[in-house]
């Protein structure tokens, strides 16, 4: 048997390592990577050193695209991005990624970029979002051409439903809020029944004088005088009212 044994609940050949995603998800995944590279704390995070960085995302003329030397690619990213250290912590054979250079045409540049370790190179008809967020992490350093930023322009991103999603500081601020409109029963609330209609006040109006003459027939009936229902009757039927 070989050393270390099989492995442990191999994975299984129907595994299913990929899902259908919806084209505009996709659009705005794409979009906020490429939004997340102007941002430079998202790039400080991914472990970039931008400290010589005059911009973000970096903007390099199509003067660039002159280069055809593994070595002239390498002299200019000297130039314009600090390199790290491979061997902190132990990690000796982890490749960090580096920037990533988004051209237009193919030529000479990409051959003179492909060998260098950490640098990916994306056309930018064809982005690829696993190249701007290795892991799932946004923030890589792109660096982009003058003449093609124009590809991805007029695509407006989601509209956010919370401007601030902080509902602790909203709840808690002394801020005039508009607060939703809270709903009362008319059936209990005479202000609202007579928004409702005109006639509720008359009719309530009519109906506490229905009750008082009622409790004043009740007091002559207990005194032994007789006195006509009929019409106090009639008028209860007609608001409704249970005896």
């Amino acid at each position: 048997m070989c050393r270390g044994g099989r492995m442990f609940a191999p994975t299984k050949i129907w595994r299913r390592l990929h899902c259908r995603v919806n084209v505009n998800i996709k659009r705005h995944a794409m979009v906020s990577a490429i939004a997340a590279t102007a941002v430079p704390s998202l790039v400080m995070a991914r472990g970039h050193k931008i400290e010589n960085v005059p911009e973000f995302p970096l903007v390099v003329g199509d003067s660039i695209e002159s280069v055809e030397e593994t070595s002239e690619a390498v002299n200019v990213l000297k130039r314009i991005v600090r390199s790290g250290k491979g061997k902190m912590r132990n990690r000796r054979y982890i490749f960090r990624k580096g920037p990533l250079i988004v051209y237009g045409t193919k030529g000479s540049l990409v051959e003179a970029f492909r060998n260098i370790t950490g640098i990916d190179i994306c056309n930018v008809e064809r982005l690829s979002l696993l190249k701007l967020a290795p892991g799932g992490h946004l923030g890589r350093s792109l660096s982009l051409f003058t003449a093609r930023l124009r590809s991805y322009q007029g695509y407006v991103l989601l509209r956010p439903k919370m401007l601030n999603a902080d509902l602790a500081r909203i709840i808690n601020s002394d801020e005039d809020v508009k607060r939703g409109v809270i709903m009362k029963n008319p059936l209990k609330n005479l202000n609202v029944m007579v928004k409702l209609s005109h006639y509720a006040k008359t009719a309530k109006m009519m109906s506490l004088l229905a009750e008082a003459q009622r409790e004043e027939a009740m007091k002559m009936g207990a005194a032994g005088k007789s006195c006509d229902y009929t019409e106090f009757d009639n008028f209860s039927k007609w608001l409704g009212l249970s005896q």
